[in-house]
């Protein structure tokens, strides 16, 4: 039941979040190809970044529980940026050091030519 009211207060705290950063509540709608979520995605996210804090912590008051929630809601959003950046962050640096190798193997074959010239 905790983790039910962890949802509920985390999706009203995504939603707050939401109506804060666009100044008003944008609603869903279709455009061209594309469906936009509009504040469904932040209630969403704040949902459930309150499930994973409550579970994590697993609070034993219904005090706590709403702590929890309502600091798990509103950084939901930022914590779905953190790992997406995380992510966009190994796939870089897996494509840099891909790129290394590369110009170094490159750089070698190179100089051994000049050598062998």
């Amino acid at each position: 039941m905790s983790l039910l009211y962890g949802f509920l207060i985390g999706s009203l705290m995504g939603l707050l979040t939401h109506a804060k950063r666009n100044g008003k509540i944008i609603k869903p709608y279709n455009k061209k190809r594309v469906f936009e979520y509009g504040f469904l995605l932040d209630l969403v996210f704040g949902g459930v970044a309150a499930i994973a804090i409550v579970t994590l912590t697993d609070p034993t008051t219904v005090e706590q529980l709403i702590f929890t929630s309502v600091l798990a809601g509103y950084g939901g959003d930022t914590l779905i940026a953190k790992l997406e950046e995380a992510k966009l962050s190994d796939v870089l640096n897996q494509l840099f050091f891909q790129v290394e190798i590369e110009l170094n193997a490159e750089l070698t074959v190179e100089t051994q030519s000049q050598v062998h010239s």
